[in-house]
């Protein structure tokens, strides 16, 4: 890493669950998943930590139907969609 972005852009909280700075300086969470394709993606979590946590255990849900064959939506707004069959 240069000395230049020497800082990390986000801070972990928990497991797949991340804090940031976003432009206008307002603390964000984030929420870390791996879709059907295997590339990591990144989901802005309306709320604080509680929701952050709650999109974490939908991310879970995710993953457990990708292990089985399942194809999983790179997007969280398919997600209701894709829980509901």
């Amino acid at each position: 890493m240069s000395k230049a972005n020497a800082t990390a852009r986000r801070v972990r909280v928990e497991r797949n669950i991340y804090r940031r700075q976003d432009a206008s300086g307002h603390t964000v969470h984030e929420v870390g998943y791996r879709d059907s394709a295997g590339r990591q993606r990144w989901r802005t979590v309306d709320g604080g930590i509680t929701a952050a946590r709650a999109a974490r255990d939908d991310v879970r849900m995710l993953v457990a139907y990708r292990a089985s064959g399942a194809l999983v939506p790179s997007a969280f707004r398919e997600l209701p969609a894709f829980l509901a069959g």
